[in-house]
């Protein structure tokens, strides 16, 4: 609904410090927004608004995967909201495609990109490495032992279409690899796709 391709990507989040009920949502070339739900969950709380979190940055850079944002994923993590999120062009001959993350005290922001943070280029935390191109699109679970792990899409690059006719970077692939913690920030372990046999999460 609405123009295009703005309100996609929705993610419910229940609040367990207020108790709100929030879904984020977006964007197309729009920011990522949250709004508070009414009881119901299929409606807005009356009152309420749909508030910015994360803008698109138009600039055209090699670094830049903030021309377009989408695919928001909300963590609460001692006492700080990670909402993580991907750009730039998940699919097609220009695949340009990473995970990001900004950080909150509060579930509806205002939220820190960890480039504006720590000063670094841009606020990826995974993006292409070896055979896997653009990553992203991701959902965070929590293991039973507490460890975070990302679950996202990418390309394999030897077989990148589902079938001979299809478009090039299409046909794309669900991977799962370990969050690590450093200096309150989350980081894919290695910064992108793994390669070879790597520990599974721990289940109950």
């Amino acid at each position: 609904c609405g123009e295009g391709f703005v309100n996609i990507d929705p993610m419910a989040f229940d609040d367990p410090s207020s108790g709100q009920r929030l879904l984020y949502w977006g964007s197309g070339f729009g920011p990522i927004k949250v709004q508070e739900l009414a009881p119901d969950r299929i409606s807005f709380l009356p009152g309420s608004r749909p508030i910015d979190l994360v803008a698109v940055i138009p600039a055209d850079q090699p670094a830049n995967y903030q021309r377009l944002v989408e695919g928001a994923w909300v963590v609460l993590r001692d006492g700080w909201y990670y909402l993580f999120y991907s750009g730039d062009n998940c699919c097609g001959p220009n695949a340009h495609y990473a995970a990001m993350v900004a950080r909150s005290r509060s579930p509806i922001g205002p939220f820190e990109t960890i480039a504006e943070a720590t000063g670094a280029p841009n606020s990826v935390i995974l993006e292409r490495r070896g055979i896997w191109v653009a990553p992203g699109h991701n959902s965070v679970i929590e293991d039973a032992r507490g460890a975070h792990w990302m679950l996202y899409h990418a390309v394999d690059s030897r077989r990148p279409r589902s079938t001979p006719t299809a478009d090039v970077n299409t046909r794309r692939i669900m991977l799962i690899d370990r969050i690590v913690w450093q200096g309150g920030w989350p980081r894919v372990e290695g910064g992108g796709p793994s390669a070879g046999p790597r520990p599974r999460p721990v289940t109950r």
